[in-house]
């Protein structure tokens, strides 16, 4: 007989289930760039989970568009590639060539949580919210991104524009510092290229090329690996029972 695994869509949780199993996916992206490979696909519609003996696991899907992290900027793989309202702001604010990062999967990553706390709250929120529904058009989407602190912040902002998660209301301050350093990487890195308008990211090398990776430290991906898995700790942890005697 054979067994198949029963995999049931990430956005179908809410609160600290889905916090929990997003987590675990973030973790399994790391893993995925340690050995190699960038997923380069990160939507709402990948991100999956299961439960395994009563426990609820995230499970990353759809491989398709993935592949090696260590070529060296082969021009077939600096087509951007993924899904508009989750794709990364460099992506959708860049008119040459980029080559795909693993730091643009986590971006990608924490876009898909919050659309999915904002479906959470009402379905199909998210396309309706005014804030998010221009995550939708390539034409604005990486402005709209870079005023997502703004929408987090306020959201008794006029209706539609303010953003409630809902559930994962407990984390929206931490969801914010994080959204900061991303936007000030951005700013470094839209400085540097006013700049420098005549260098190609394909032709970065030393300690320039390590200065655009990492966004010139707002956004190294293993601390924000970290930041992402901190987030749990914003929720009340279950009280562990003391055994007797």
């Amino acid at each position: 007989m054979l067994l198949v695994d029963v995999l049931l869509p990430l956005n179908s949780l809410s609160g600290v289930q889905y916090l929990g199993a997003w987590a675990e996916i973030v973790q399994d992206l790391e893993k995925l760039h340690k050995h190699g490979f960038l997923h380069r696909d990160i939507s709402s519609a990948t991100l999956m989970y299961r439960k395994s003996d009563g426990r609820i696991q995230g499970v990353l899907t759809d491989f398709d568009l993935a592949t090696s992290s260590h070529v060296n900027y082969l021009p077939h793989l600096l087509h951007r590639t993924g899904t508009t309202p989750f794709l990364a702001y460099e992506l959708l604010s860049s008119f040459e060539y980029v080559p795909h990062l693993f730091r643009r999967d986590l971006e990608s990553a924490l876009y898909v949580l919050i659309w999915d706390a904002v479906d959470n709250v009402t379905p199909e929120a998210s396309a309706a919210n005014k804030c998010l529904r221009t995550w939708l058009d390539p034409t604005m989407s990486g402005s709209a991104k870079g005023s997502l602190c703004t929408c987090l912040r306020e959201p008794t902002l006029p209706i539609g524009r303010g953003i409630s998660l809902g559930e994962l209301d407990p984390i929206k301050i931490l969801l914010v510092r994080i959204a900061s350093q991303i936007v000030l990487g951005y700013g470094q890195l839209f400085a540097w290229y006013a700049f420098s308008p005549e260098k190609l990211r394909t032709e970065l090398e030393g300690e320039e090329k390590k200065d655009w990776e990492d966004l010139w430290g707002y956004f190294v991906p293993e601390v924000m690996v970290q930041k992402f898995q901190d987030l749990k700790q914003a929720f009340p942890q279950p009280h562990q029972c003391e055994p007797n005697g």
